[in-house]
């Protein structure tokens, strides 16, 4: 007998309730992704109020050399093309390191171009980029971490809001750490995204991300190995697609090595100096090794209790220490003990098997003992490591207070309620993070505040006195005070130089700037001892080279001051002052055409330098050249000459 064929509303009712599903369906997932960006906006908003308060600081430290003294980054737009073609601190007092961010630089010179001078731009920059990573960094964990939103939210919120983190946002320099984690975020996302779907325009993205992490700092290639890592502890991609993936990171990897060749001087020494890198002060490769896992003890140490902060911990405020230290010992027992338990939980894919292969892995290359680096501490270091800390948190609060129930939350209420006991913890560990990154960052409005803080915590560190001894001189920081206070001042800024070389008797630096100081003392003889000093210690120094020049053209002594001016800008040959100085001594010797000469190679390095300007007009105008002396003297007065 054949079967009745289902009328048209018999065929309708057969489907509602397929559709009646569908639209739950639909619903949850609405439910979800409103969650999901209701606790990303949330992480975005604390990362962003946390650090509201630096936008109108100054700048600091590192801003000097690479921003407000830079040359090329002075000029602006104009600068960028050449900022990719030279290396990071090309334009400040020396010509070569062996650094290759573009990406930050040329952000600092569009930053410049808008507002001259100005720190807020680049202040604002890093509040809005640190906040957008909180968001972005949510939702690359809610990727890869499925089993629930706790982990990532945790985590989130946790590294958004953890103290470490102060100098990198609050010093405007930093900015190439917030560049290279965003950018890495955003290569993982794609990756995620070209797993589940293999389309090759997100592979294509994802490397883009890869080699402009890589460009704005270095230390984004250690995701060369944290990328793997996270496909086969959070995906369900066979190991040969993982290798495939992870392959073809090899190309912006091949070709940041091969600008950062052809770019770098290749012949720079590999060797740093004490001030800069405490282990070179070790007698044997031993204690080397044993203090730089002391320091990987004391970067754990403020993971967990972040306090005392320090800007610089120098020679000699972490001395070295041999193997049989107990200090040394405590590190190295509580690193192997993390790399072993990471080991022994890898099979099973546990979250805090990755999270410490995580902290491992980006660690590595600011450690000293993989390969040894330009310094031997920073907090501003820790800021893609301490990630790892936050999420083994993470994780590890889930497994001890997890709701099954919270994968079925579908708003913020219900996601709380049920996570109650998590969330009053983290609440509690948030509020004391939060407390101390408002005190601390406070302490980053200016150098003054940040140098006169920290050489109280930091007693023993030959560069927190230099540093401070040397904003004191400074004559920005004289000008504004009377006679007899501007004395006092140079007493106190030569007290601190004197201390700076008490702790590290062969630090040229500070003999330098105790030369510096005397010469405004006009005490010319202990002028003239600091910076001999300063020579015998470091005598390929363009600027100390420069000032001994200064001091003989006090004297009278023009040949002595040419010849001091010639070193200078032969060991560097872009030296603004060098030039200008070279420039007036020949123009006193009324040698102008060579006076002439050195002074338009002047202005070519550093077109905003007045004061060379200003000798120009003066040497054309002893040349009888009135027209070239109005317009080099016009030319000084644009740019504020009086």
């Amino acid at each position: 007998m054949q079967k009745k064929k289902p009328t048209r509303k018999e065929k309708v009712d057969l489907q509602k309730p397929l559709v009646e599903v569908k639209q739950a369906q639909q619903k949850v997932l609405q439910s979800q992704s409103k969650l999901k960006w209701m606790l990303g906006i949330f992480v975005a908003a604390a990362g962003f109020l946390l650090y509201v308060n630096t936008i109108h600081f100054d700048f600091t430290l590192d801003d000097y050399s690479v921003i407000k003294e830079n040359r090329l980054t002075r000029q602006g737009w104009q600068a960028i093309p050449q900022i990719f073609k030279t290396p990071y601190r090309y334009g400040y007092y020396f010509t070569q390191d062996e650094l290759y961010r573009p990406i930050p630089k040329a952000i600092f010179a569009a930053a410049w171009a808008i507002a001259p001078d100005s720190a807020t731009p680049g202040h604002l920059i890093n509040v809005l980029l640190y906040a957008a990573t909180g968001l972005l960094l949510f939702f690359t964990l809610s990727k890869y971490i499925k089993q629930n939103l706790v982990i990532p939210f945790v985590a989130s919120l946790l590294f958004i809001a953890h103290p470490i983190h102060t100098e990198v946002v609050s010093s405007i320099k930093s900015v190439d750490e917030i560049l290279s984690l965003f950018f890495v975020l955003l290569t993982m996302n794609f990756i995620h995204s070209y797993l589940q779907k293999e389309k090759p325009i997100h592979i294509i993205l994802a490397l883009v991300c890869f080699l402009l992490s890589l460009l704005s700092k270095e230390s984004g290639i250690t995701f060369f190995a944290v990328v793997p890592l996270a496909i086969y502890f959070f995906t369900d991609a066979p190991a040969k697609k993982n290798i495939r993936v992870t392959a073809m990171m090899l190309i912006p990897v091949a070709i940041f090595l091969l600008l950062r060749h052809n770019i770098l001087d290749q012949g720079l020494k590999t060797t740093f100096a004490v001030a800069d890198n405490l282990l070179m002060a070790a007698h044997n490769g031993a204690d080397r090794f044993a203090t730089a896992v002391l320091i990987c003890g004391i970067y754990l140490k403020l993971l967990f209790f972040p306090h005392p902060l320090i800007f610089d911990r120098s020679f000699n405020q972490i001395p070295i220490v041999t193997l049989s230290d107990w200090k040394f010992i405590v590190s190295l027992l509580a690193y192997i003990a993390m790399f072993a338990f990471a080991l022994f939980r890898f099979k099973k894919k546990d979250g805090l098997s990755f999270s410490i292969l995580y902290y491992l892995v980006t660690i590595s290359i600011f450690s000293n003992i993989v390969l040894i680096i330009g310094t031997s501490f920073g907090e501003r270091l820790m800021y893609l490591p301490s990630l790892g800390f936050c999420l083994a948190i993470a994780f590890l609060a889930s497994k001890i207070f997890f709701n099954p129930d919270e994968n079925k939350s579908y708003n913020v209420k219900d996601f709380v309620l049920k996570n109650v006991k998590i969330f009053s913890i983290v609440g509690i560990v948030f509020i004391l993070y939060a407390f101390k990154t408002e005190t601390r960052n406070v302490v980053w409005k200016d150098n003054y505040t940040l140098f006169s803080n920290d050489v109280k915590l930091a007693p023993n560190s030959t560069r927190t006195h230099y540093y401070f001894g040397n904003l004191l001189a400074k004559p920005e920081n004289l000008g504004r005070k009377d006679s007899l206070v501007q004395q006092l001042t140079l007493d106190t800024a030569i007290a601190e130089l004197k201390k700076s070389v008490e702790i590290h008797p062969v630090f040229a630096d500070p003999y330098n700037q105790l030369g510096v100081s005397y010469y405004r003392k006009k005490n010319i003889d202990e002028a003239f001892t600091y910076y001999s000093k300063a020579l015998q210690y470091n005598p390929t120094n363009a600027t100390y080279h420069s000032n001994m020049g200064t001091l003989y053209f006090e004297k009278g002594d023009m040949p002595g001051a040419l010849n001091a001016f010639k070193k200078a800008v032969e060991l560097d040959p872009n030296y603004t002052e060098g030039l200008a100085n070279l420039g007036s001594v020949y123009g006193m010797m009324k040698d102008y055409d060579n006076a002439i000469k050195y002074l338009l190679q002047c202005i070519k390095t550093s077109p905003d330098y007045k004061q060379a300007y200003y000798f120009l007009s003066i040497t054309y105008g002893f040349k009888g050249d009135k027209q070239n002396a109005d317009f080099y003297m016009n030319k000084y007065k644009s740019l504020g000459g009086n």
